[in-house]
């Protein structure tokens, strides 16, 4: 058993290196993802249901963690949140955080991925007024073994 955690573990790693170095971008008014992923089917995407928005115009955010191999993966947590959002400013300033300010259960628990669950998506809205400017978006997937990615985003 502990031979698979450290083997989840160093792959968690690994993908956390990945991320500086993979970006999928789409075309800048459509869709904006990045996604993490190794070559044993499992990862990370955070997209933003557009590149560019008008300044009080809502933003979609959606973070989906997948495995699409045939083995299990296991996630821990150490309480009941799973998920999170950040929104900086150009100056690296905290605009915007979705836990912020919320409650969550203490108790441990954990999520499995696998052939039976292949995918879990968490999708938040931001609602407030962005002045103009660009701002990155991070996701957070919260389990022990934590993933994360960014995008970028521009409001005119």
């Amino acid at each position: 058993m502990w031979k698979i955690s450290i083997l989840t573990l160093s792959i968690f790693l690994f993908i956390s290196l990945f991320t500086v170095f993979r970006s999928n971008k789409k075309e800048n008014t459509g869709a904006q993802e990045k996604g993490i992923f190794n070559e044993n089917g499992f990862g990370l995407s955070l997209t933003a249901n557009k590149g560019i928005y008008k300044e009080g115009e809502p933003i979609e955010l959606a973070l989906k963690v997948f495995n699409y191999s045939k083995d299990n993966v296991i996630f821990n947590f150490k309480n009941g949140q799973r998920y999170d959002f950040i929104i900086e400013n150009e100056e690296g300033e905290k605009v915007w955080q979705w836990s912020q300010g919320k409650m969550f259960t203490m108790a441990l628990g954990r999520e499995i991925l696998g052939p039976d669950n292949r995918e879990i998506v968490y999708k938040e809205n931001y609602s407030g007024k962005l002045k103009p400017g660009n701002y990155k978006i991070t996701g957070i997937f919260t389990s022990m073994e934590r993933m994360m990615g960014s995008i970028e985003i521009t409001v005119k």
